[in-house]
């Protein structure tokens, strides 16, 4: 379907509340991940519709696993600059940026829009911002999943095997 789904349209919302209350960009910074490229296009495509008033274009970038490396640091050189000198405001990207870009300057949100069946990508996603240098004292992590959807059911229980296996074999948690 094109049309936004609950997902998209509380996304939108959380970005008006909490990015651009009054109709104004903000200084925050968000960074959605999603599974698959194509639902990244998707989801990109329908926050740009449900945006728009916000001129939402010139503040969202992508990147995934077919981002060119002279783009991807672009990307990271923009998202390491102040907000006031870059209007970039949020990353929409696959689980190609859980690893090798620190965004923990002006990042303090994290959107998993699409679950992982490994927990431990969860923790990588959550990485990119919640590490050392992060100067807000809370990061927001929000994991996206539907109460009537059988496959997001059938993935949260095994992630949350997964996560206790971990906590009882090494005390650790992901």
């Amino acid at each position: 379907s094109l049309k936004p789904d609950a997902r998209v349209k509380w996304i939108a919302s959380w970005v008006r509340q909490n990015m651009a209350p009054n109709g104004k960009w903000n200084d925050r910074r968000l960074i959605i991940f999603t599974e698959y490229q194509d639902t990244r296009l998707w989801l990109q495509n329908r926050l740009l519709e449900l945006l728009d008033d916000l001129d939402p274009e010139r503040h969202v970038a992508s990147l995934t696993g077919i981002t060119s490396p002279e783009d991807r640091e672009r990307i990271k050189f923009a998202f390491n600059c102040n907000p006031a000198e870059n209007p970039l405001r949020f990353l929409i990207c696959t689980d190609a940026a859980r690893e090798g870009i620190n965004l923990q300057k002006d990042f303090d949100a994290v959107i998993h829009y699409d679950l992982s069946w490994n927990p431990t990508r969860h923790e990588q996603r959550e990485g990119r911002v919640d590490r050392y240098g992060q100067e807000t004292k809370k990061v927001r992590v929000l994991t996206y999943y539907g109460t009537d959807n059988q496959i997001d059911g059938v993935v949260l229980d095994v992630l949350l095997r997964k996560h206790r296996t971990i906590r009882s074999s090494l005390g650790i948690s992901v």
